[in-house]
């Protein structure tokens, strides 16, 4: 079906609101999800020079992070990692496609594989950066893993897939995927996809019992993504359409 008409307007009205003081943020998993937020906005059609310039300025600064903080066994945007890591590799990579920026596009890729061989175990099936790890200089510790990082790796695979259709990103979306359903170091099942329920996560001792909204809301997108990139053959993840095609549209856009 097509949307509400008045719901884009709203969403629209909304944006041009937020996208003015987002411009002037400096973190980088802030700035990584104003950019998706302005990409995803150029790809439904909204005209905002504002947009552009936002993700454009992202993308410099997340570029300039990656020059200074990486280092040969360390191809990443600071001497850390945290939450949603995918996230920053994500932008950079969606950002490329509508600006046709090759340069984005390349550190975008090099960035997501880095972070997806990370969060790989040596027995094949994802392993989510822990929380023990964020803040610890150059570490990569496995507990505690949570639903959101399942949630970042699948949809930032499933970006990468649509830019360059190599299908090692959807077989890292699937392992992904799996990890809700016992392909995590504990064989926890997380997730119940007869009620749409997902528990928060995997600890030391096995799995966090509590269903959380975010975990619940991680997994439930974390499906739609996959299957868009299964049943829409290099299909737009956020929006069913083809994900190339919805670029091309919003280039247009971004410079009329």
């Amino acid at each position: 079906h097509a949307p509400d008409p008045s719901l884009r307007q709203w969403a629209c009205y909304w944006f041009d609101i937020a996208v003015e003081p987002l411009a002037h943020l400096q973190s980088p998993r802030t700035v990584a999800f104003s950019m998706l937020g302005a990409c995803a906005a150029l790809r439904a059609g909204h005209r905002s020079p504002a947009a552009r310039d936002l993700f454009r300025k992202g993308a410099k600064l997340l570029v300039n992070l990656l020059d200074v903080a990486r280092r040969p066994d360390w191809a990443w945007f600071e001497a850390v990692l945290g939450y949603d890591n995918p996230r920053l590799p994500q932008a950079l990579i969606e950002a490329s496609v509508i600006d046709e920026r090759e340069d984005w596009l390349a550190a975008g890729i090099d960035t997501l594989r880095f972070i997806s061989e990370r969060q790989t175990s040596a027995a094949g099936y994802f392993r989510p950066v822990g929380s023990d790890a964020f803040h610890q200089p150059y570490a990569s510790l496995p507990f505690d893993q949570q639903p959101l990082e399942a949630w970042a790796a699948i949809d930032a695979a499933a970006a990468a897939y649509g830019a360059t259709r190599d299908p090692v990103w959807l077989d890292h979306a699937q392992r992904a995927y799996h990890w809700f359903h016992g392909g995590n170091d504990r064989a926890a099942v997380l997730a119940d996809i007869t009620t749409g329920r997902c528990r928060d996560g995997v600890t030391p001792q096995g799995v966090n019992e509590n269903c959380g909204a975010e975990s619940i809301l991680a997994f439930q997108l974390s499906y739609y993504s996959l299957q868009s990139m299964v049943r829409g053959n290099d299909r737009s993840h956020t929006t069913g359409e083809d994900l190339a095609d919805r670029n091309r549209i919003a280039h247009r856009l971004a410079y009329t």
